[in-house]
């Protein structure tokens, strides 16, 4: 019952793929329904394992919807710690002679900050959002770089 409960809470390929190791569990209960009176030993030894499958198919449920219900609580704030290293980053590059490499990185940034904006899985939105914060945080070491005056070789080493 916690198991048909659960899956309803689920997204719909979570919820299909609980639903698909529930049915098989059942029709394995089925069968050994019909064999329990002559091999009771044998049937409680399959229950058993049966139990041990459907555990672990609750706790692969429960982890993917924790991790749904985190990436959903995140999301605003990552999205807005995303925006502003962008916005941080096209500053960075307007302003100085970036290079390909900083450009590319920012570009990349922008691309990554628009698919979390669009993503309708808050999983895939976070992660899109993470990469847009790293990338632009990229772009703007690369500026930092570039300002720095040349090094000079130090005699004798």
């Amino acid at each position: 019952r916690q198991a048909f409960t659960l899956r309803e809470q689920l997204d719909p390929a979570d919820a299909a793929r609980l639903g698909e190791e529930l049915r098989a569990i059942e029709a394995e209960l089925t069968v050994l329904e019909a064999d329990a009176p002559r091999r009771p030993t044998r049937t409680i030894d399959r229950i058993a394992r049966l139990r041990d499958r459907l555990d672990l198919a609750l706790g692969d449920a429960r982890t993917a919807q924790q991790r749904i219900r985190g990436a959903r609580t995140a999301l605003p704030g990552t999205l807005a710690a995303a925006r502003n290293a962008v916005a941080h980053a096209e500053t960075a590059v307007a302003h100085a002679r970036a290079t390909a490499d900083a450009r590319s990185r920012l570009a990349s940034a922008q691309r990554e900050l628009a698919g979390a904006r669009q993503a309708q899985d808050p999983v895939e939105a976070l992660d899109a959002a993470r990469r847009a914060m790293r990338d632009a945080e990229d772009a703007q070491a690369l500026v930092s770089f570039d300002r720095l005056p040349p090094r000079r070789a130090t005699p004798g080493r």
